[in-house]
């Protein structure tokens, strides 16, 4: 949050509706998010690639560690989380998370999903990520009611 940075390609007929939600959607990016996208742009797309890349073993973990236990995960492509239904009381089920098995998620109902949390699985090496991943799945698997 607050580091985000992106850029819209549109048809010229678009422009005119475009300018009038643009000051909602682009005010002041960070001078270092804007320097990341520059060095993205300027590394170009064999560089961006190589790092999504790294996204790919944490994601599968995470996935694993959810499906353990969870109905339903979302495809999480091109998003650096997952997000999973929990058919319980979610904001409870991540309070007890942290609290009883150290491993943070965040509440569905915080992002407009009630039922279900967001499992983020990047920033992290990957020694912590399998950490993390058998914490969570170990959480979920004592917490959510056996279906």
């Amino acid at each position: 949050m607050g580091w985000r940075l992106g850029y819209l390609a549109y048809p010229p007929h678009l422009k005119e509706e475009l300018v009038k939600i643009q000051d909602t959607l682009i005010i002041s990016p960070s001078s270092s998010s804007q320097a990341f996208g520059l060095g993205c742009l300027e590394a170009g797309r064999p560089w961006v690639q190589q790092k999504l890349a790294t996204l790919e073993e944490p994601r599968r973990l995470i996935r694993a560690a959810l499906e353990a236990s969870c109905a339903t995960v979302s495809p999480g492509d091109g998003a650096i989380y997952l997000l999973a239904s929990v058919e319980t009381d979610d904001f409870l089920l991540a309070k007890r998370l942290i609290d009883d098995f150290g491993v943070a998620v965040i509440p569905g109902s915080a992002c407009g999903a009630p039922g279900t949390i967001r499992v983020c699985y990047s920033n992290l090496p990957l020694d912590k990520c399998k950490e993390a991943a058998t914490r969570l799945k170990n959480g979920l698997l004592a917490l959510l009611p056996k279906n």
